[in-house]
C-alpha cells in the first residue's frame, strides 16, 4: 500500500499521529531515565550513609584495639551515636548481629534486643535474617529492595536497602530509602506529560487541519473547474492568487485554460473557413459536374454529328470511286474513240492523197 492511497487529510493525521507518538516515546524514555537515575541516586545515598556510619564505628573499632576504650564501652557508644543520626525525611540506620538480633534501629527503638529473624515483609520474605546472614557468608555488603510499612501510610511501601558487614564486631550496619516516591515522580512526570501531549494534540490537530483546508480547498476548486473543463466549458477558471505551490499550479492550469480556449477558437473560426470554403468547393464541383454533363451532352452530339459525318464521308468516297471509275471510263472510251478519230483522219488523209 502507497501513500498515494491515502487522502491528503489522512496522511497529514497520520504525520499528527506520528509526532505525538514519537513525543511520548521520547517523553517516557526520559522518565524512565530519571526514573532509573532517581533509583540510582537513592541507591548511591543510602550507599554511601552507611558507609560513613561504618567507618565511624570501625573509628571505635580502632580505639578499642588500641586501648583508648575497651571493646563494650566501644560498642556502647558506637550504637549510641548511630540510633541518633537522621537523615532525609527522618531515615533512620539499624545495626544486626550474625543472628538477626537488633543491636540499634533508630526507627523503632523497641525492637532493640529483639530477634528479628521470623520478621517477613508481606510477601513472606524474612529479610531481616537475609541481611544478617551476609556475614555469616562471608560477604562484604548488600542491597534489598523490600516493601516495608511506613507512618503515615496505610499500605506498605518499597523502600531500598543497603547494609555492610563489619566482621570485626559481627555487626551488619544499615540503612534504608523509600523509593515509592520515585514512582510516584515517575506517574506525576507521566501525567504531566500526557496533559501536556493532549495538549499539544489539539494545537497541532487544530493547524493540521487548517493546513488540510488550507490545501484540500485549492484542489477541490482545481478539480470543480476540471470537471467543468471535461464537460466542455472552457471559460472556467481557477483564479486562486496564493503565493504557495497550489498558487503556481492554479495559474498554471489557468494559462493552459486559455490557451486551449484560444486553440479552440482558432479550430473553430479553422472549421468556419473550411466549411465555407468547402461549400463554395461544393457550388464549384457542382457547376463542374453541371458543365461536365453538358460538355459530355455535347460530345455525344458531336459523337453524332462525327459518325453521321463520318458515313456521309464514306458516300462521298463510294461516289468518288464510282465517279472515278466513271471518268475512267470515260477516258477510256475518249481515248478509244480518240483513236478512231485518229484512224479516221488518217484514213482520209490516204483517200485524199
Amino acid at each position: 500500500m502507497k501513500l498515494q492511497d491515502f487522502t491528503v487529510k489522512a496522511r497529514l493525521y497520520f504525520l499528527i499521529a506520528l509526532a505525538v507518538l514519537t513525543m511520548a516515546t521520547i517523553e517516557l524514555l526520559a522518565l524512565q531515565d530519571q526514573r532509573k537515575e532517581l533509583y540510582a541516586a537513592s541507591n548511591e545515598k543510602v550507599k554511601t550513609l552507611v558507609e560513613a556510619a561504618h567507618t565511624m564505628v570501625e573509628g571505635f573499632s580502632l580505639q578499642a584495639k588500641s586501648g583508648t576504650l575497651n571493646t563494650e564501652e566501644a560498642q556502647k557508644i558506637a550504637l549510641a551515636a548511630i540510633q541518633t543520626m537522621r537523615y532525609a525525611d527522618g531515615e533512620y540506620f539499624f545495626v544486626f548481629n550474625y543472628d538477626a538480633v537488633a543491636l540499634a534501629n533508630g526507627g523503632d527503638a523497641s525492637v532493640i534486643g529483639k530477634n528479628l529473624s521470623s520478621v517477613t515483609t508481606e510477601d513472606g520474605t524474612p529479610v531481616f535474617k537475609n541481611m544478617a546472614n551476609l556475614g555469616r557468608q562471608g560477604k562484604v555488603d548488600g542491597t534489598f529492595t523490600y516493601r516495608w510499612p511506613k507512618a503515615g501510610y496505610k499500605e506498605p511501601k518499597e523502600k531500598i536497602s543497603y547494609v555492610k558487614v563489619m566482621p570485626e564486631w559481627g555487626w551488619v550496619i544499615g540503612s534504608g530509602d523509600y523509593t515509592f516516591e520515585i514512582e510516584e515522580i515517575f506517574w506525576d512526570g507521566v501525567t504531566h506529560a500526557a496533559i501536556q501531549l493532549v495538549v499539544a494534540l489539539v494545537v497541532m490537530v487544530a493547524i493540521a487541519m487548517a493546513i488540510a483546508r488550507s490545501i484540500l480547498d485549492p484542489l477541490d476548486q482545481v478539480t470543480r473547474v476540471m470537471k467543468e473543463v471535461a464537460s466542455g466549458d472552457l471559460r472556467v477558471r481557477v483564479n486562486l492568487n496564493s503565493k504557495d505551490e497550489l498558487g503556481a499550479m492554479s495559474r498554471s492550469v489557468d494559462s493552459t485554460l486559455q490557451v486551449f480556449q484560444d486553440l479552440v477558437f482558432m479550430i473553430t473560426s479553422s472549421a468556419n473557413q473550411l466549411h465555407g470554403s468547402a461549400e463554395e468547393l461544393a457550388a464549384t464541383a457542382e457547376q463542374t459536374s453541371a458543365g461536365i454533363r453538358r460538355q459530355s451532352d455535347e460530345t455525344d452530339l458531336l459523337s453524332t454529328a462525327m459518325n453521321e459525318m463520318a458515313a456521309t464521308v464514306q458516300e462521298v468516297a463510294r461516289s468518288a470511286n464510282a465517279s472515278a471509275e466513271a471518268t475512267n471510263a470515260a477516258d477510256n472510251e475518249a481515248d478509244k474513240g480518240n483513236h478512231e478519230v485518229e484512224d479516221t483522219i488518217e484514213k482520209i488523209t490516204h483517200i485524199a492523197y
